[in-house]
């Protein structure tokens, strides 16, 4: 475990994610626990009466989950039998493409980050060092909506990297760096994948 738990934090430094393969729920779950802790845990399914996007089936746009949770790890049950790829593109690319002005400019930008639905707001920087937290259906603050237009274009010119997990597959991604969505799958998809948010493991490197 030692040993495939240091190439999957190499993996996570350096690329942003990992799939690994052949674990059953156990096995998943001792990954999580070996990396940091887990603060919680999520079945992402379609629900008829959910109220997140994670729960319904028209496509999820590229957004970070709460900034507690430095990465999140997705472990596939069943897979949609069409797509259900969960999409991945690097901030850090994004960043990459605008002037050190509107990067300044966007660390003085606060985004409401809610770690549970209608919970109180934790005021969080959308840059912080190498860390980015950003949703697309977060309210910008009007002087910012220009800078962060600008990220947005970033965001759509970035690459995208899919991931389309097979049952037994998990994806680890590090929630500081990569932004993660989903294409629309069908109303009556069967995909199912069990989520956990972990904290207390640093992954950008010094």
């Amino acid at each position: 475990m030692e040993h495939d738990l240091d190439v999957l934090v190499h993996g996570l430094r350096t690329d942003g994610f990992v799939r690994s393969s052949n674990l059953d729920p156990l096995a998943y779950r001792g990954i999580a626990d070996a990396l940091g802790t887990v603060i919680d845990e999520t079945d992402v399914r379609l629900r008829p009466a959910g109220r997140t996007c994670l729960t319904r089936p028209r496509m999820i746009p590229f957004h970070t989950d709460h900034p507690h949770a430095e990465i999140i790890g997705w472990h596939c049950m069943r897979q949609d039998p069409t797509d259900g790829a969960s999409l991945l593109v690097d901030a850090q690319d994004a960043l990459a493409m605008l002037s050190p002005e509107d990067r300044e400019e966007l660390s003085n930008v606060t985004m409401p980050a809610l770690r549970w639905l209608g919970g109180e707001p934790d005021p969080t920087p959308l840059v912080d060092g190498r860390s980015v937290f950003f949703a697309p259906w977060l309210p910008v603050p009007e002087p910012a909506s220009e800078v962060v237009g600008r990220l947005r274009v970033g965001l759509d010119g970035a690459r995208v990297h899919r991931c389309r997990l097979r049952p037994g597959e998990a994806l680890f991604v590090d929630n500081r760096r990569m932004l993660h969505g989903r294409g629309a799958i069908s109303k009556g998809s069967a995909r199912w994948l069990q989520r956990l948010w972990i904290a207390g493991t640093p992954l950008a490197l010094s």
